[in-house]
């Protein structure tokens, strides 16, 4: 069996129950996993040399990874900054300006996280040998991220499936914020309103009667969105939204397996 065949098997059974996007397999919703740790999941679990482009949001990075390593970044989209020192260049513990350039990258491609697809196929450059670059689990340490992260809660899950619907979202576990999504620039108007008027949106969570509740604030962010808060138990959502899709919100909410 020649390598591309093999490569297709491989790819083929990792992606076992993954969904697809106009051909293209999806890996993260911007929410399950986090965006880097489905990109660093990915390079973990390729054996053969592949070139993995990953795509989200109109933006996109190449990484060659194969023996299970990271090796480096081949390729990026045109508004991701800062790329001459890095591309092109081998990933190593020898190269910390390397890896720390690479993780700047990284985290530029993921600021405004959204659903994530990647294409692999034979890499045209550092193919290599099998021990180049620095293993999936060396970055993650590194980088502090969490391959095995844990599962959602169901105010997470929540947040996640309402999808377009919301613009961005916080989750509170016991009025402290647990996890964000969404669009960045909305998020970060979200999240400075909650700063500057938490004891509305507390008040707001505390007089939903019992344990599950929802409530929408109208404008409560002026031109940026109006508000929905959802209760469920310890856990709170306030979430960012147009005021045309307020009524499929509390649809979705009614459906929402809570």
């Amino acid at each position: 069996m020649d390598k591309q065949t093999l490569a297709q098997k491989l790819a083929a059974l990792s992606s076992a129950g993954e969904s697809f996007e106009n051909g293209l397999r999806v890996v993260s919703n911007g929410v399950e996993p986090p965006i880097l740790t489905a990109i660093l999941t990915e390079v973990d679990m390729t054996v053969l040399p592949r070139k993995l482009s990953f795509r989200m949001n109109g933006s996109e990075i190449s990484l060659v990874a194969g023996g299970r390593r990271l090796r480096g970044l081949v390729q990026a989209s045109k508004d991701i900054k800062g790329v001459m020192g890095v591309i092109g260049k081998s990933v190593s513990h020898d190269a910390p300006d390397v890896v720390d350039g690479l993780h700047s990258i990284i985290a530029q491609f993921t600021a405004t996280a959204g659903q994530m697809t990647v294409v692999s196929e034979d890499p045209d450059v550092m193919g290599g040998q099998s021990d180049a670059g620095l293993t999936a689990q060396s970055l993650a340490d590194h980088w502090k991220v969490d391959l095995n992260p844990e599962p959602l809660t169901p105010m997470m899950a929540f947040a996640r499936d309402c999808g377009d619907l919301v613009t961005a979202w916080v989750v509170l576990k016991d009025k402290s914020e647990n996890r964000t999504g969404g669009d960045g620039a909305k998020l970060a108007v979200l999240r400075d309103t909650i700063a500057e008027k938490w004891s509305t949106f507390s008040d707001s969570v505390d007089q939903l009667a019992g344990d599950v509740g929802f409530i929408c604030l109208n404008d409560a962010l002026g031109e940026a969105g109006s508000v929905a808060i959802a209760k469920n138990g310890s856990e709170a959502a306030i979430l960012c939204y147009a005021s045309e899709n307020m009524a499929q919100l509390h649809g979705a909410w009614g459906k929402a397996a809570l």
